[in-house]
């Protein structure tokens, strides 16, 4: 994949919603900044109220404390793409080449495990997958989105094993488009249901769940919501998504889409619902630098108001 390709994966995808309704704009406050060049791809919250996240380019491990101060956690020997706490640590999901290197980064798909002290234990291969993505838990296993293979991984951390848990066409890149833009990329569990997000199509799609987290229907179009990234699932059901461009939505579990962050997304990949060390709701929202539009601007994690009674 070259680089132009991935430009324009966010021009592709920066049209806007018809009809949605805009929120006024909330309270920014930027809690860390990286220099130009800098990719925040993917982040965890943990039970301490810490929030761990993934630098791409850097191949590094950050962390906000419950305070919101941002630091290093540690260095990794692959670009980290997700990461989901796990019993003992961390799994991170990781390239071992950049997107930007060329067609041949996916070869190099892996797995680290991390103590909870973020050093790396060991790595394991997944040599069938093509680009993986965002992860979730699923029981005593993990779920893997795949962008590019049409494909949701199972991965055993403690075996050390991926095998596929889902293969649907809908989970593909869009192959009406000729520029690549990824297919499936976020994962949330939402009760006995999976809901991931495919940023090519830009849908949001869902599938039953059984009693050991196995697939129990097909594969559903939940709602069309044009430009998507990951996204977080609130308590009332509300579906709030980065756009990978200036904006952050938020779907209504009617239906409804507005922008609860109108502009200063800047190439935003994805969001958290947390607690202010005072107890009050907010969105994490990592960003970019639009990156992937050639931009300039400094990659950010961004706090803003939210309200989780909407």
């Amino acid at each position: 994949m070259k680089l132009r390709h991935v430009a324009s994966l966010v021009a592709g995808m920066l049209s806007a919603i018809a009809s949605e309704a805009t929120a006024q704009g909330p309270n920014v406050e930027v809690l860390a900044e990286y220099a130009p060049g800098n990719f925040l791809e993917n982040l965890d919250v943990l039970s301490d109220g810490r929030v761990v996240f993934t630098s791409y380019f850097a191949k590094t491990i950050e962390v906000l404390d419950s305070r919101g101060r941002a630091g290093t956690l540690a260095p990794v020997s692959a670009h980290p793409v997700s990461i989901l706490a796990i019993e003992g640590g961390f799994l991170v999901a990781a390239h071992g080449q950049p997107f930007t290197s060329g067609p041949a980064f996916v070869e190099t798909q892996q797995f680290l495990l991390l103590d909870a002290a973020g050093r790396e234990l060991a790595t394991f291969k997944a040599p069938e997958a093509r680009f993986l993505n965002g992860m979730v838990h699923s029981g005593a296993a993990v779920l893997v989105a795949d962008s590019m293979a049409g494909k949701i991984w199972q991965v055993d951390a403690k075996a050390r094993s991926v095998r596929a848990w889902l293969s649907d066409a809908a989970l593909a890149p869009d192959p009406s488009v000729k520029e690549f833009r990824p297919g499936a990329n976020g994962l949330k569990r939402q009760g006995d249901h999976l809901v991931v997000s495919n940023s090519s199509r830009g849908t949001l799609a869902t599938i039953v769940l059984d009693r050991w987290g196995a697939p129990a229907g097909q594969l559903m179009e939940l709602a069309k919501v044009g430009p998507i990234d990951d996204f977080v699932i609130g308590p009332s059901g509300e579906i709030i998504f980065a756009t990978h461009g200036a904006t952050v939505k938020r779907r209504a579990s009617d239906g409804t889409v507005t922008t609860i962050l109108p502009s200063g997304g800047d190439g935003c990949t994805a969001v958290a619902l947390v607690k202010r060390s005072d107890a009050t709701d907010a969105l994490l929202v990592l960003t970019t630098g639009r990156f992937s539009e050639g931009g300039r601007e400094p990659a950010r994690v961004l706090r803003i108001d939210y309200t989780t009674s909407k």
